[in-house]
């Protein structure tokens, strides 16, 4: 009977995503809701104490000792908002984002323990909350267009902006690739539902990012299955990691003036290296915990200006969590590419293209460490299980 109560606060948590619970959408303010939606807020509130009274039922003990000796980064990780220049104006913006980050660690123990072993029974109820997600943004584009489409002619649903809606996408596209591999005759409509649903959104929202990270899912997800180099690879996730990311950084100056030809996008990433430039900037003036995760409300004080991000996801958590962030998240990485070694071909096929596209993702976007953010929350999810589950580790959990 647990299990089934997971399922349902595991299923809302991912329906809600970018969802404007309880307003009306021609009032939504699509900069601000994300982050001001109180029905939605309050809603997520309950997932995290339904979580944390299940986790404090099976004993919360043994999870403080888990979390402390195997996952010490992501509990400094979690607190380092509260060292960085909190006071009367921006502590409520502190105080949400550590709530959710506590919540997102909660939930993503509760459902590791209780999914077990059965990681693609977990992923399941992920793509199909995410999917009937997909339908109600796609109802908005085609039922209420002023609302639903940007002028550019780019899909932006009930979500902040087409970006965010291309990564809803292209999660869910790819965790249906993944279940599309390992089901039976009558799952198979199912999982094909969910990917096409998937795919018309993402071609909708003309997600340059998104789209590359699905089609780079598709590459590495059929090499792992299909060839050998599931067994070369292995005991190689590391140094793949770190080899893939500085490749990719060297061939971009090349690969760069394609993207206006053949993508329409400029070779800048649309402007974005100028902010990169200024990110960095900003990361200099206090390089060692950043400017705060109080959605930059210090950074504007200090500056005079509106700044609303810097399009990457490594500069981003730089500015907001200084050096000390980033190499705590570089821990989390290593933990994370270390545990599998230690894993068979289909898990190792999930949680290995997750991390890949999720660092590539975070090139021109930003998920890391970004509250209960779709992404980020996967990331926790498949963290912690590939330490517990995996790796024998488990302190009778």
């Amino acid at each position: 009977m647990r299990i089934n109560y997971i399922k349902l606060i595991l299923f809302v948590f991912f329906f809600i995503q970018m969802l404007p619970i309880g307003e009306n959408i021609f009032d939504i303010n699509k900069g601000l809701y994300a982050e001001s939606n109180i029905y939605r807020t309050i809603l997520w509130l309950f997932i995290y104490i339904c979580a944390f009274i299940i986790l404090f039922n099976d004993g919360i003990r043994k999870y403080l000792k888990l979390m402390t000796r195997k996952y010490f980064p992501l509990i400094c990780l979690l607190f380092i908002p509260l060292l960085n220049n909190v006071n009367e104006y921006n502590y409520l913006k502190v105080f949400v984002f550590v709530a959710h980050g506590f919540g997102v660690i909660v939930l993503s123990l509760v459902t590791v323990k209780f999914f077990g072993e059965d990681i693609y029974g977990l992923i399941r109820v992920v793509a199909f909350a995410l999917t009937l997600n997909l339908c109600v943004q796609l109802i908005a584009v085609i039922m209420y267009p002023e609302i639903g489409i940007v002028l550019q002619g780019r899909w932006t649903g009930l979500s902040p902006n087409p970006n965010h809606l291309g990564m809803l996408a292209y999660v869910n596209s790819f965790l249906s690739i993944i279940l599309l591999l390992r089901c039976n005759k009558f799952k198979m409509y199912l999982y094909v539902i969910c990917f096409i649903v998937s795919i018309v959104v993402v071609v909708g929202t003309q997600s340059i990012t998104s789209l590359i990270c699905l089609l780079l899912s598709v590459v590495l997800v059929l090499g792992v299955r299909y060839t050998g180099v599931y067994y070369f690879m292995k005991d190689k996730s590391i140094w793949f990691v770190l080899i893939v990311g500085f490749v990719l950084f060297e061939l971009y100056p090349i690969v760069a003036p394609y993207f206006e030809l053949y993508l329409n996008r400029s070779p800048d990433m649309s402007g974005r290296f100028d902010i990169f430039d200024k990110g960095m900037e900003v990361v200099a003036r206090r390089p060692l915990i950043g400017w705060g995760y109080d959605n930059y409300y210090n950074l504007n004080e200090f500056y005079k200006q509106e700044i609303l991000g810097f399009g990457n996801g490594y500069i981003s958590l730089l500015v907001k969590g200084g050096v000390i962030s980033g190499l705590l998240f570089l821990w989390l990485i290593y933990i994370y590419a270390n545990a599998l070694r230690f894993i068979d071909k289909d898990v190792y096929m999930l949680t290995f293209v997750f991390l890949m596209t999720m660092l590539a993702y975070n090139v021109s976007e930003m998920t890391i460490y970004s509250g209960n953010n779709v992404m980020w929350t996967l990331f926790c999810v498949f963290l912690i299980y590939l330490r517990t589950n995996v790796i024998n580790m488990r302190y009778n959990i």
